[in-house]
């Protein structure tokens, strides 16, 4: 790479866009940007040479921002986002087909860092003390693991972004459950934005908590 390469700089709208724009600007790259939001911030930089509006966090939005990369001679594409590192991988090949490599590493890289339950479970191997965690795909075995810890729990997604292979799935925010009614209520509901085919884990969380963590479909359960 020759300080004459122009990168793409995606997640236009953050912080880190930012810094990354002026840092490669100062080292003579061409730095360009992209974001599905209106003006973002890295574009107001005077090292930004051009900013590309995604149409959305989709497949088929990035796609549209690779080919006007391609055009615009682009040879690294820069994720900086959960979001925007699932979506580069989903089409990782076709990027590569364009002469542009994707900066960061392939899904089942950033899985580690993603999948919080597997997060925990690769803690525990390496010996870090972590409270007990337990998995669950249906609900009895979810409210059995809910009735071991006792209620009141607070319930979280396992995944910060699930991403089903076609859209992201609707984030659910952390929930402060007492009777085991709602537990299950908010088990279902979340089961039915997925169409059943992904597991649930619970995870204790200090005395008496619980954490619903969701992978996405198709993955399998973290047992403690």
């Amino acid at each position: 790479m020759t300080s004459a390469d122009a990168i793409l700089v995606l997640d236009g709208h953050t912080n880190q866009a930012l810094a990354c724009v002026r840092s490669l600007g100062r080292a003579g790259y061409r730095a360009l940007v992209a974001s599905h939001r209106r003006s973002p911030l890295a574009a107001w930089s005077r090292y930004c040479r051009s900013c590309f509006r995604l149409r959305g966090e989709t497949i088929e939005a990035y796609a549209e921002a690779r080919s006007w990369a391609h055009k615009q001679g682009v040879t690294i594409v820069l994720p900086l986002t959960e979001r925007a590192c699932v979506l580069c991988n989903a089409e990782r090949q076709r990027w590569e087909e364009c002469g542009i490599t994707v900066g960061c590493g392939p899904d089942e890289m950033l899985r580690g860092a993603f999948d919080k339950a597997l997060t925990l479970c690769r803690a525990e191997a390496c010996g870090v003390s972590i409270t007990a965690h337990i998995c669950s795909d249906v609900v009895p075995r979810m409210r059995a693991a809910a009735d071991a810890v006792g209620f009141p729990c607070v319930v979280k997604p396992r995944w910060s972004n699930a991403w089903d292979g076609t859209s992201f799935l609707p984030t659910h925010s952390p929930s402060y459950v007492i009777p085991v009614v709602i537990l299950i209520s908010l088990f279902c509901r979340s089961n039915k934005a997925i169409t059943g085919r992904s597991s649930r884990g619970l995870s204790r969380s200090g005395q008496r908590g619980i954490r619903l963590m969701r992978p996405r479909p198709g993955g399998g359960m973290v047992c403690s």
